[in-house]
């Protein structure tokens, strides 16, 4: 057998890739990284990934060595001024760092990394990737997220967008041209996923940051409304962030603190999905959510509020509708409410139409467990889709046109 990191249908292909992330923990971009290191390893390939900080009682599962480069441009600074110089400061760094290494390839996660991927020098082969819905994310700020930065990206080698509707994005709204991006899902081991054989309470489970663009709040109010039907659920939440203490104090305020279990960081989630019957999701976008794709691979069906991304690509696989959802509407993988609108209700107040139907949604599936059975054999097939051999095989098939 030829091995890949000599050559590809006789073309010598790039032997050293650098990985560039924030970090190795945390979120679902930083466990993708995390997952890349490892196939580009299992390739052949030398792998070196920069970290702007590293823990490893925290950090995902990894192969490689890692380069704790601290990057001074993620820092928060006072001016424009003093971003752009710690950009060209870190650039430098990096330009030096690809020389000395003898980088061939490197492969930067989110738009700061790729600014500076993109910045630091032409001998390297760049490949960009993208984990968010760029042009919703508001709460993104600095440099490196303004629409004119983008236009580097089409000097790039090839920009990965992890859904469909991040590559349309990329292209309508930054210009980016149609041939440099390609999408690869985001993967999950589905042998490590493995359908739960214990008989299951009435667990609903919550998995992400306790961030604003994740709106958990909406869920919990409508939990509220779960409860009054059927006493005995739980809700548990996996994630921390700076929404912790308002989330807690509203169960407290809902007189549901007993019923919410705030699990905080959890580095192996597998456990919860074993337990749970059905995740929920609230965000006002996703691009491609780890935590979605490993709850239908764990034949956990899941209910998301509508919302710009990938969601629907996850749990309603192959549907082309592009009707705006009404009510709890039921799909391949789950169930679709409509889009929530992010505002941080009181308790007293009552529940908006988008909370009500996720609350009827959540009801109908725990009540109807021949409904929601259909919906677990579902997610057992669809979730080949994001089966890491398979998501393996494009990078194989990227990294094999770096030559």
């Amino acid at each position: 057998m030829i091995h890949f990191c000599n050559y590809v249908r006789g073309i010598s292909v790039a032997k050293r890739v650098a990985i560039m992330v924030g970090s190795l923990y945390g979120g679902g971009m930083e466990r993708v990284a995390a997952q890349l290191s490892m196939m580009l390893s299992d390739f052949g390939l030398e792998v070196y990934v920069l970290v702007g900080s590293f823990d490893r009682r925290k950090a995902y599962v990894h192969k490689g060595k890692i380069i704790n480069f601290q990057f001074f441009s993620l820092c928060s600074l006072s001016s424009r001024v003093k971003e752009l110089g710690s950009l060209l400061y870190d650039a430098c760094r990096l330009a030096q760092f690809k020389i000395e290494y003898g980088i061939d390839c490197t492969i930067s996660f989110a738009p700061e990394m790729n600014f500076l991927n993109m910045v630091s020098g032409r001998r390297d082969k760049k490949i960009l990737t993208i984990h968010s819905c760029q042009s919703l994310r508001k709460d993104f700020q600095g440099i490196c997220h303004q629409k004119k930065a983008f236009k580097i990206y089409n000097n790039a080698f090839k920009v990965v967008a992890v859904s469909r509707w991040c590559k349309q994005d990329l292209i309508d709204y930054y210009g980016i041209r149609r041939d440099k991006i390609k999408v690869i899902y985001n993967p999950v081991d589905v042998a490590e996923c493995k359908l739960s054989k214990i008989r299951k309470e009435n667990i609903i489970l919550i998995v992400g940051r306790m961030h604003d663009v994740k709106q958990q709040w909406h869920i919990i109010r409508a939990f509220r409304k779960v409860l009054d039907e059927i006493p005995d659920t739980k809700l548990i939440i996996a994630g921390t962030g700076e929404n912790n203490r308002y989330l807690r104090k509203l169960s407290r305020k809902l007189s549901i603190e007993n019923d919410v279990i705030f699990k905080g960081f959890v580095k192996d989630v597998q456990n919860l999905y074993d337990q749970a019957k059905l995740t929920v999701f609230s965000s006002a976008s996703e691009a491609l959510p780890c935590s979605v794709i490993e709850s239908i691979s764990s034949g956990v069906p899941v209910i998301a509020a509508d919302c710009p991304g990938g969601i629907r690509e996850i749990i309603a696989p192959g549907d082309l509708f592009d009707d705006v959802i009404k009510e709890c509407t039921t799909v391949k993988c789950g169930m679709l409410v409509p889009k929530v609108d992010g505002k941080k209700y009181g308790a007293e107040e009552p529940l908006t139409k988008a909370e009500t139907e996720m609350a009827k949604g959540i009801i109908f599936l725990l009540k109807n467990e021949s409904a929601r059975e259909k919906l677990v054999q579902n997610c057992l097939k669809y979730r080949e889709l994001f089966d890491e051999k398979r998501i393996a095989k494009k990078w194989r098939e990227l990294l094999g046109e770096v030559v």
